[in-house]
């Protein structure tokens, strides 16, 4: 995508999904405003969108986002885990769209970098499997989400040959 792009830049284009479009707004008024990059899932037919959230989160501005699923709380664990890890010039939120419906079927607040020793509780397996599963890229790549659906779970996203790292600077 060549850097941060206004979310208005990415839905301008011939044949945009409208139940995308449609968020716009919303978007806007959750200070979403610059898409850091988009993943497709054709198969789910699912369109996902990585904002750069720039402003510290707050729990206020947390429950708005959640409340995009139809969740209406965050337990203070969750919370305090989020907030003792993010930046507070930011952070990465992610929502998925279903093309079909247009309905946001989850949303994800996600931190990036961290070291191995400062991961949030995600269980034995799941952090034994991130920390040694191995990785053909030059630069190690692990993202951790809080994602809420109807439920909320943990993520873990770990490069492993592509070069994750160069395509998520661009």
């Amino acid at each position: 995508m060549g850097g941060l792009r206004p979310f208005g830049e990415i839905i301008d284009v011939d044949d945009a999904p409208v139940g995308v479009m449609r968020h716009e707004q919303i978007f806007k008024d959750l200070n979403l405003n610059f898409v850091r990059h988009i993943a497709v899932d054709f198969h789910s037919n699912t369109v996902d969108l990585y904002f750069r959230a720039s402003d510290p989160l707050s729990k206020q501005r947390a429950l708005n986002f959640v409340d995009l699923v139809g969740h209406s709380r965050i337990s203070e664990s969750d919370y305090a885990e989020m907030e003792q890890r993010f930046s507070p010039d930011g952070f990465t939120f992610a929502v998925t769209i279903s093309v079909s419906s247009g309905l946001i079927d989850r949303v994800a607040f996600y931190v990036m970098g961290l070291p191995k020793d400062a991961y949030p509780d995600i269980g034995h397996r799941t952090t034994k499997n991130s920390i040694e599963s191995p990785n053909h890229d030059a630069d190690n790549f692990t993202a951790v989400a809080w994602s809420y659906r109807r439920g909320k779970n943990m993520e873990v996203e770990r490069s492993y040959w592509g070069q994750v790292v160069p395509l998520l600077r661009a």
